[in-house]
């Protein structure tokens, strides 16, 4: 993938065209006029899988979260709106679908990239409840061009992923890591605001992000493995814990006033 995957003019991987009879990479798949045909989630997938150099990550991110290529007003495209193949009136293409966004803000937090995280999980909740106001429907998916729920109504499969991302961010005593992060203990005492957890991460070779939800109101401290730590509080009661890069697997976390 990295030896021939890789297109550093647009910032994507692309399908690697391999010949008929060697079996050997050709090229790129590109349209007639030469530009990569995979400018869009698949693209940006090694991103997820963990498999990036910092330069393409960068370039993930930069297309991800730029609006007019993969960002929205309503979210994340699954193709890049700026490619010449983009299209507002089709299906897969031309629509916001929330089980992909759900696993790039999963990545978001395995990278430490809380901003981002937010950013996904808040406009997908406030596009779920602008339709959900508007019709009591549960949408298969929402068209980027209207900002309104498309496809089957009832389809609350691919709209669950709303569900995590108001419980990672508004119910208390929940915890949320990315794919990274293994959650060994937890326990949530509401009485007296405090939360224990301990968590076992795969490695830890780049930052990692992790959620506290807590009851709004307290003045709350954050320790971890036994010392005071810094930490946001981005909304009311939400703690979000950033690790460095740390040769450290196990993280014990405590949260109270």
């Amino acid at each position: 993938m990295q030896e021939n995957s890789w297109d550093q003019e647009s910032g994507y991987f692309g399908y690697a065209v391999h010949d008929s009879l060697t079996k050997k990479f050709s090229h790129l798949l590109r349209t007639p006029a030469g530009e990569n045909y995979n400018k869009g989630l698949d693209g940006v997938y090694p991103l997820i899988a963990g498999t990036c150099t910092p330069e393409q990550q960068a370039a993930a991110l930069k297309n991800l979260f730029t609006t007019g290529k993969m960002w929205s007003n309503v979210g994340l495209s699954v193709v890049d709106q700026s490619a010449s193949y983009y299209s507002k009136n089709s299906y897969w293409n031309g629509a916001v679908w929330f089980p992909h966004q759900w696993f790039v803000w999963k990545t978001m937090l395995d990278i430490g990239q809380s901003d981002y995280a937010y950013q996904i999980a808040k406009t997908a909740l406030d596009l779920y409840k602008k339709e959900a106001d508007s019709t009591y429907n549960s949408y298969e998916i929402y068209r980027i061009q209207t900002g309104r729920g498309n496809g089957w109504h009832q389809f609350s499969g691919l709209s669950a992923p709303v569900l995590n991302w108001f419980a990672a961010y508004y119910k208390p005593g929940h915890i949320t890591s990315g794919f990274n992060g293994f959650i060994l203990k937890r326990s949530y005492q509401q009485d007296t605001f405090t939360l224990k957890t301990l968590i076992k991460f795969g490695n830890m070779e780049t930052s990692q992000t992790v959620l506290v939800c807590m009851p709004e109101g307290p003045k709350y401290s954050v320790f971890v493995n036994g010392k005071k730590a810094k930490f946001t509080e981005r909304i009311a009661g939400l703690i979000e814990i950033t690790f460095p890069a740390s040769s450290s697997k196990e993280i014990s976390i405590s949260v109270h006033p």
